[in-house]
């Protein structure tokens, strides 16, 4: 039995799978949940596209039961459509954090090209200041991506 009641201990490739995170306080669960839910993809679609047999596994992952494998990542946030690297991001902190200390020590803070090319946008708008991000400009940027931001 795994450390958290009603969580088996997983292996794959001699990798523990157990989660760090009891499942519901799991960041890449939570992540995983939304993506799906706004991808509208039933989760047998996911699961076929991904290689997996029986679609159980998608909601292994999806409670945080099950860890997703670190090499599948950018496969199902293709199929998701949802940022691979913010993905990676999520999966490694919370499951390799000492690994992504030293991926973010050595290449400094990663963003995807489309990151990249926002943050340009920003520079050429804010001609070339750095702007600070105030709660105002925040809430906007959640407004501009509709997102709901927490009271």
């Amino acid at each position: 039995m795994g450390i958290f009641r009603g969580v088996t201990d997983i292996s794959l490739n001699g990798e523990d799978m157990t989660p760090k995170y009891p499942a519901r306080h799991s960041p890449v669960a939570r992540y995983l949940e939304q993506a799906i839910d706004r991808s509208g993809l039933p989760q047998t679609e996911i699961a076929e596209a991904m290689g997996y047999e029986r679609p159980n596994i998608i909601s292994m992952f999806k409670s945080g039961a099950t860890k997703i494998p670190i090499e599948t990542i950018p496969k199902l946030a293709e199929v998701l459509g949802v940022s691979e690297l913010y993905f990676m991001k999520l999966a490694l902190e919370e499951y390799h954090p000492e690994m992504w200390m030293v991926i973010e020590r050595t290449f400094g803070k990663l963003v995807s090209e489309n990151e990249y090319e926002i943050v340009d946008a920003i520079r050429t708008a804010s001609a070339g200041t750095d702007p600070e991000l105030t709660e105002e400009l925040e809430k906007e940027l959640f407004r501009l991506f509709d997102i709901k931001v927490a009271s």
